[in-house]
């Protein structure tokens, strides 16, 4: 009786070191995958807010410093730009790009049809260079605080989204405001 009772424990310990090695196998890729997963996501980020950043960049560079001159031939990059954004980050600064930033310079590219020229192209800068300032720090951010940025609750995302949302409420309301003035 007591062998039987000796083998049911052998038995029972080997099933369970058995369960065991399985279940700390599996733990260990799942975490290899988690950490492939978070550099896609973090590879992702900085490619996202590298794109707004050289939009920005350009037309700094080719049409604020050109003293505002051709703006129709960055008008299709600006549109496909900021459409095109998914903003894993700031759905805020997705509706920045796409209704505020896209529709100034667009009306921007009319040229001489332009609802005030000089009002647009100072509001176009100060836009410009918010929106420039913001991806390039995330741009620059080390992979590490980057993964801090996916996480909602974390002090980084707070921080970084609350300038984002700042940002968003002042300029939209000054475009709106621009395009009621200007009729």
């Amino acid at each position: 009786m007591e062998k039987l009772k000796n083998r049911k424990l052998e038995f029972l310990f080997i099933f369970v070191s058995i369960i065991a090695l399985i279940l700390g196998v599996h733990n260990v890729f799942l975490y290899k995958h988690i950490n492939e997963l978070k550099k896609d996501a973090v590879q992702n980020l900085t490619t996202e807010y590298n794109e707004i950043y050289n939009l920005c960049k350009t037309i700094d560079q080719y049409y604020i410093k050109n003293d505002f001159r051709e703006a129709s031939k960055y008008r299709l990059l600006v549109n496909q730009t900021t459409h095109n954004v998914s903003t894993l980050l700031s759905k805020d600064l997705k509706n920045l790009l796409a209704l505020a930033y896209d529709p100034l310079f667009a009306d921007l590219s009319l040229g001489q049809s332009t609802l005030n020229k000089e009002e647009a192209s100072k509001l176009i800068t100060d836009m410009n260079n918010a929106v420039m300032l913001i991806s390039k720090d995330i741009v620059n951010m080390q992979d590490e605080v980057k993964e801090e940025l996916l996480d909602q609750t974390s002090p980084e995302f707070i921080k970084v989204n609350t300038q984002i949302e700042n940002m968003y409420a002042k300029y939209i309301k000054l475009v709106d405001d621009y395009f009621k003035n200007n009729k």
